[in-house]
């Protein structure tokens, strides 16, 4: 089986044999914005531990790897911080990829802006800050989940927010 997350990954995936016969499903990635709630608490939490004032925060949760492009997302951030020097980028994953980006972020000389987290233990709280904050996330949908689904989903990931972010979009 071949899976894509839409019609143009397929294509750019795929050789024309299988992308033309169709032999591929779709797997669209969407949020089911009624199962999260927001935590002001958590979010200023969050950024205290990150030493993170009202600097904008841009994410990346992902496997740091070819498919995922993390040197494009580097250079679209560069370009960025050109406009906003204080903008921070918070890449959450780990994989292949990883040390070419640390490296790619110092030739860069965005390094400073940039925040490589790796696989994290706080899944359940960058869930939160990533979906609830009502400024920079998905929280003007005024959504909720049970806590104990919360709890569940950020076990069941080790470590890989996007893999919770996935289970969730199931």
């Amino acid at each position: 089986r071949y899976l894509a997350c839409s019609t143009a990954a397929a294509q750019w995936m795929y050789t024309d044999k299988i992308f033309l016969s169709q032999k591929y499903i779709l797997v669209h990635n969407a949020f089911d914005v009624e199962s999260y709630i927001y935590s002001e608490q958590q979010r200023n939490s969050m950024r205290r531990m990150l030493k993170i004032g009202h600097q904008k925060v841009i994410g990346f949760i992902g496997t740091l790897c070819y498919p995922k492009n993390i040197p494009f997302t580097l250079e679209i951030f560069s370009e960025i911080v050109k406009q906003l020097p204080d903008a921070r980028l918070m890449v959450v994953g780990d994989g292949p990829m990883a040390a070419y980006a640390k490296q790619r972020a110092e030739a860069l000389q965005i390094a400073d802006n940039v925040m490589f987290l790796g696989r994290r233990k706080d899944i359940k709280e960058l869930l939160q800050r990533a979906v609830y904050d009502v400024e920079k996330g998905m929280g003007s949908y005024h959504a909720a989940i049970d806590e104990d689904a919360l709890e569940f989903l950020a076990d069941i990931a080790g470590g890989d927010a996007r893999s919770a972010l996935n289970a969730i979009e199931l």
